[in-house]
Order: C-alpha cells, then structure tokens, then sequence
C-alpha cells in the first residue's frame, strides 16, 4: 500500500468519527473552514502518531507527544474546536 492510500484511509477515519462524534456526542457543529482545518490536524496527528507519510508541525508534535501546555502554546484559532474531537 502507498503512502497516498495510507493517508486516504487515514483521512476516511477522521472524516467518519467527526460526523459520528462531533455533532452527535458534543452538539458541536463549526463553520465549513473551521472542519476543514479539523480534519487536516486530525489527519496529522494520527498520520504522525503512525509514523504514516509526512510527520505534523509543531502543535501536532505537541499533541502526539502528550504535552497538552506546548500544544496550548502552539494553538490555532480553533484550538477548541481540535481540543473537542481529540478529546472529547
């Protein structure tokens, strides 16, 4: 399997937990950019977790390593929104 599918597997698995969790399980339902960006640092973080094509930048490598303060201190305008549907 390619890199490329990899990601693409990656990538379905955020797309489905988001729609199951995010509105469902929270009530939660962001604007179209805003669930765009989700779902990129979604992405990152597992296909960084998984050693899966390219490693995230600096925030996902915070969150991946569990250290929630940089990962604050790297945050986006959005960070709720991430904080939510990672950990919800």
């Amino acid at each position: 399997m390619t890199s490329t599918q990899q990601i693409q597997i990656v990538r379905q698995l955020v797309e489905d937990y988001c729609a199951r969790e995010m509105y469902l399980t929270h009530g939660f339902t962001p604007s179209d950019e805003e669930y765009q960006h989700i779902l990129n640092i979604g992405e990152s973080v597992l296909c960084t977790k998984w050693n899966v094509g390219y490693p995230g930048g600096g925030f996902v490598q915070a969150v991946v390593s569990n250290n929630l303060q940089l990962a604050y201190n790297r945050q986006t305008t959005s960070i709720e929104s991430i904080y939510n549907f990672m950990l919800g």
